[in-house]
């Protein structure tokens, strides 16, 4: 979210005249969540829309328990009258563009400009002055470069790429993002608290989302694959942390009726037939960093059909296509 607060405004407004909802990507799930937060909420109360926040997590071990805090805010805003919802993924890593690392004001202008800027010895000192996060650079690792050509690049943590040459770990961040124009996939381990995951997962106003990046090499992010049978799995079978009942509400009804996709969301006569057949006790995430994407399949579903049309029989996959774009009505 890079856009002044006036933009946003007027950009909310045109949402609510339509009766649409905003999603916003906050300016920050770190250091700066709750001020980001009060922003949006403010933007949406200005505007009068319901306001729907991607993915809210806290991130940093200098952020952990604030997830509650967030949650109160939220509550509070509700209070008043806004309509707001959030989307959470169950994961403590995140994915993203490695170039994400990077200090806001390096991209005015654009990523051509940062790139630009990012060869010139006064901006890579400025960007190291900067780096607001207390990284593990070995909990960084790529998973996508480029064509998927960097060999050298591929599957390693950003902390062996500067130990084998001998530079600094930023050093290294800068000039795979020069070589690669920016198009640098990474996966970050360990940066969300469990107990920060579970507060966000159990906020009645919250649903499930995957966050997932389209696969560009074999590898990608296990949320990808893996959000919602992991939410079966170890938050409603093992850690109980609630029904799955609700568990499943989270991902079909909750969603459909906030981005107002109708007829889907509940098995009901006369909505589409999006159906699984499943033994909710043998579901598992089989999805891992070090997975191929086609190796991800959950355990567990044995048919699946999707508008009335089955692509799963007995865990097998056919060749049937009948997804189509959702828009809403």
């Amino acid at each position: 979210m890079w856009s002044p607060r006036e933009e946003l405004i007027e950009i909310a407004k045109v949402a609510s005249r339509h009766n649409a909802i905003i999603a916003f990507h906050k300016r920050s799930s770190g250091d700066w969540l709750l001020k980001s937060t009060e922003e949006v909420v403010n933007i949406a109360q200005e505007a009068n829309v319901h306001l729907h926040i991607s993915h809210i997590k806290a991130l940093g071990k200098q952020n952990i328990g604030k997830m509650k805090p967030l949650v109160f805010l939220l509550e509070q805003a509700i209070s008043r009258g806004l309509s707001v919802t959030a989307d959470v993924y169950p994961y403590d890593s995140g994915s993203g563009y490695l170039h994400a690392l990077l200090p806001r004001e390096i991209f005015d202008g654009g990523l051509d400009n940062a790139l630009k800027r990012l060869e010139k010895s006064k901006w890579r000192k400025k960007v190291k002055e900067n780096i607001i996060y207390d990284i593990n650079w070995d909990n960084i690792k790529i998973i996508s470069a480029g064509n998927n050509s960097r060999t050298d690049l591929l599957e390693k943590s950003i902390g062996d790429i500067a130990r084998n040459k001998n530079q600094e770990p930023l050093e290294v961040v800068m000039d795979i993002i020069i070589q690669e124009k920016g198009n640098i996939l990474m996966n970050l381990g360990g940066l969300i608290d469990e107990k920060d995951i579970k507060t966000a997962l159990k906020w009645k106003h919250s649903m499930v989302g995957s966050d997932g990046l389209p696969a560009v090499g074999d590898l990608v992010h296990p949320r990808t694959y893996g959000t919602f049978s992991r939410i079966i799995s170890k938050y409603v079978n093992n850690t109980k942390l609630f029904s799955i009942e609700e568990a499943v509400w989270k991902m079909t009804e909750l969603p459909a009726k906030t981005f107002g996709i109708k007829n889907r969301g509940t098995i009901t006569i006369g909505n589409y037939a999006d159906l699984l057949v499943v033994k909710p006790n043998e579901i598992k995430e089989a999805s891992s960093y070090s997975q191929a994407k086609e190796e991800q399949a959950a355990e567990g579903i044995y048919h699946v059909i999707v508008n009335g049309k089955q692509i799963i029989s007995n865990g097998y996959r056919n060749q049937n296509r009948p997804g189509i774009i959702l828009e809403r009505s």
